[in-house]
């Protein structure tokens, strides 16, 4: 994905896959994330997203995936955050964008 390290968080979805993927691509509206690529079949989904450029931060901006999948009759989704780039307190910021998302889509799949 991006020269950074990737944090990593997998969570189990009460939903099914097609409320779940609806869930995911809401936290990417509501965050005014930027659509990357957007992939469903009746098997799985991939959603790939990414803040905006802030010009007036040492931060690279964040890049997130949403990837879903039935596994033995439960629906797991397992988010990936890296950036492009990196900096002294990149690691941090993502760590922390990977816990903000990861909190919001438990809070809706339960």
């Amino acid at each position: 994905m991006g020269l950074g390290k990737t944090f990593t968080r997998s969570i189990k979805s009460t939903k099914d896959l097609t409320s779940t993927y609806n869930i995911c691509k809401k936290l990417c509206v509501d965050g005014k994330l930027k659509l990357k690529s957007d992939a469903s079949s009746p098997t799985g989904f991939e959603i790939h997203a990414a803040e905006p450029m802030k010009w007036l931060t040492t931060n690279w901006p964040n890049n997130i995936r949403f990837i879903g999948e039935v596994f033995d009759g439960a629906v797991i989704v397992r988010l990936e955050a890296t950036s492009n780039g990196t900096s002294i307190t990149q690691d941090k910021n993502i760590s922390d964008f990977l816990d903000n998302y990861s909190a919001s889509l438990t809070t809706y799949v339960g």
